[in-house]
């Protein structure tokens, strides 16, 4: 029997031959990009691709269907992004919400007190920088505010808003604090705070022992308070004030000015049918004169 001249000749020559080619095989893969994930196909766990230079994109083409799903039995995190220099965790929605937070349901389960209150979303800054950053508009990202919880930025438009707060019947924006500011507005040229109610009431404040309004430079009240003037030879002056007047209502009337000798003010009679009321002297006044009045209750 002829022997070809290159064929293996032993056991270990063969094994020697085979792990050769392997090696061959092993050096030609490295480098070469993975084939695409299609549906069906593994996605192994576990992995740390520390050394990723380029996108890593899954994408699922069914209707109302959730594309990655993180699932924590214990009180770990479910899902964790972290940057550098960049977003940690971004979310992006066309029609829908960017990142929705939900929590409250069978939370006894996780072995927690199924009591206690949990935060949908929390944001916490580490640096005295700010927690929670909310903007309307589609310009630069402001920036953050020192030492803050949350803040918002509303730059559209004159309507726009920072934060609103909304509830049926509890408090829309609850502000709390044991001895700085519960609620602070400061505006340069605009209006600091804006209370409004239709039929309830636009600001209430109480204190126990300190003062429940606290007013610091003049106080303007459009339609409670005023001036009236009274001709020269009479003695009363009507006012409609735009208020609605009623059996508490309560006015309060003042000269500003000399009506003439001992002339002075006699009595306010309140029509609460036409939400009026008439101020009377004494006596006819000599001269024009103004008397101030301010509604109450």
């Amino acid at each position: 029997m002829t022997i070809h001249a290159d064929a293996p000749r032993t056991r270990r020559a063969l094994l020697a031959g085979a792990i050769g080619g392997l090696g061959v095989w092993a050096a030609a893969a490295i480098g070469k990009t993975s084939p695409v994930l299609a549906e069906g196909e593994v996605l192994h766990v576990g992995d740390d691709f520390a050394t990723a230079t380029s996108l890593t994109r899954i994408t699922n083409s069914a209707n109302d269907s959730d594309v990655i799903m993180g699932k924590s039995l214990g009180f770990g995190t479910a899902v964790t992004g972290q940057g550098t220099s960049g977003a940690g965790l971004y979310g992006y929605s066309i029609t829908g919400l960017g990142v929705h937070g939900f929590t409250g349901e069978n939370i006894a389960v996780l072995g927690d007190n199924s009591s206690d209150v949990h935060a949908a979303v929390v944001g916490r800054s580490f640096s005295g920088s700010t927690g929670v950053l909310g903007t309307s508009d589609n310009g630069p990202v402001p920036s953050a505010k020192p030492n803050t919880g949350v803040y918002g930025q509303g730059n559209d438009t004159s309507t726009s808003r920072g934060v609103w707060g909304h509830s049926l019947a509890g408090f829309g924006v609850l502000g709390e604090a044991t001895t700085g500011r519960g609620v602070q507005g400061t505006a340069s040229s605009g209006i600091g705070v804006r209370a409004a109610a239709t039929s309830g009431t636009g600001i209430w404040a109480s204190a126990t022992t300190g003062y429940a309004v606290h007013a610091d430079g003049r106080i303007l009240l459009d339609k409670s308070a005023g001036l009236a003037t009274i001709a020269s030879g009479t003695s009363s002056v009507s006012v409609t004030p735009g208020i609605d007047l009623t059996s508490s209502s309560a006015v309060i009337a003042t000269l500003n000015g000399n009506a003439g000798g001992s002339t002075a003010v006699k009595r306010v009679a309140i029509n609460t049918t036409t939400n009026a009321f008439t101020i009377y002297l004494t006596a006819n006044a000599t001269a024009a004169v103004k008397v101030a009045w301010l509604v109450v209750g």
